[in-house]
């Protein structure tokens, strides 16, 4: 979609001026997140979304931490996220819970951590806090995060077991992109890496051993898990264990698969198991 011409991209802004006018009359309040530019402002937005639902086998812990990892490498061959167990070679834990499937990376750009424990400097709403990765920086070092507000919409069912949020693709790029270019970069992305990696602890840098459980996409039995490579093009719903090649490697298996690290240090909390997930793909400017 081209902007250059002002007239098509303009429209949108009142439309979306007007709506949010319309929202805050009937509930009181603003509709606008933290997102791309200087202010809340709903030009921000690409109108692209993803709504994550993620289902664990008991409620979740606000004193645990859950990350819903985002590689925006716009490539099919883009490192992955994948939960840190034991410390990485030569570095300690490094952030303390994910690193790159290439060794090198970190293998993330962008994270939404629910917790009520948000150590990155992030001012959550309801525990859910956006973060993104210092650009050209590595994710392996926690010192590289800069909070970048919080999703659009963000629940914990009733039950206390599914959390929900939906981001806007132009979220993944923060100031100083211009609102323009973070809209015409989120509409023309299309392959991002995802993993979810919900955790009992976090070790710090020079930490050496701690006992930690951890459970994210796919089977972790083996300590590793997979991960979801999305097509935002041309695929409008990827559901766990749906049948498609795309979600065989993090589809979850119906025993509790969390990983122990070191074995036998601490319990399998039932909070940990991801037993189901959903990804929607919404593109309400098209």
């Amino acid at each position: 979609m081209k902007l250059n011409n002002g007239g098509l991209f303009r429209s949108k802004q009142i439309v979306a001026w007007i709506g949010c006018i319309g929202a805050a009359l009937a509930l009181g309040s603003g509709c606008a997140s933290s997102v791309p530019g200087s202010a809340n402002t709903l030009n921000s937005l690409s109108g692209k979304q993803i709504k994550v639902s993620i289902t664990f086998r008991h409620p979740v812990n606000p004193n645990y931490h859950y990350f819903f990892l985002i590689n925006n490498t716009g490539s099919t061959s883009g490192a992955w996220p994948q939960p840190v167990g034991t410390p990485v070679s030569g570095q300690g834990y490094g952030n303390g819970f994910a690193t790159g499937s290439d060794g090198k990376s970190g293998g993330f750009t962008d994270f939404v951590l629910y917790s009520n424990n948000q150590v990155y400097g992030g001012q959550p709403s309801g525990n859910f806090a956006l973060y993104h990765v210092a650009n050209g920086t590595n994710a392996n070092n926690s010192q590289n995060f800069n909070p970048n507000g919080v999703p659009l919409n963000s629940s914990v069912s009733a039950d206390g077991a599914t959390l929900t949020f939906v981001l806007d693709l132009a979220q993944l790029y923060p100031s100083p992109i211009s609102q323009s270019t973070a809209f015409n970069l989120a509409q023309n992305l299309r392959w991002i890496q995802v993993n979810c990696i919900a955790t009992n602890v976090v070790p710090v840098e020079g930490q050496t051993s701690i006992a930690k459980a951890f459970d994210s996409f796919g089977d972790d039995s083996s300590g590793v898990g997979g991960y979801l490579l999305m097509d935002l093009k041309t695929q409008s719903v990827y559901a766990n264990n749906d049948g498609t090649a795309a979600t065989f490697t993090c589809s979850e298996p119906a025993n509790d698969d969390i990983f122990i690290s070191p074995a036998g240090s601490t319990n399998q909390d039932p909070s940990l198991d991801i037993i189901d997930w959903n990804i929607q793909i919404v593109n309400t400017a098209s």
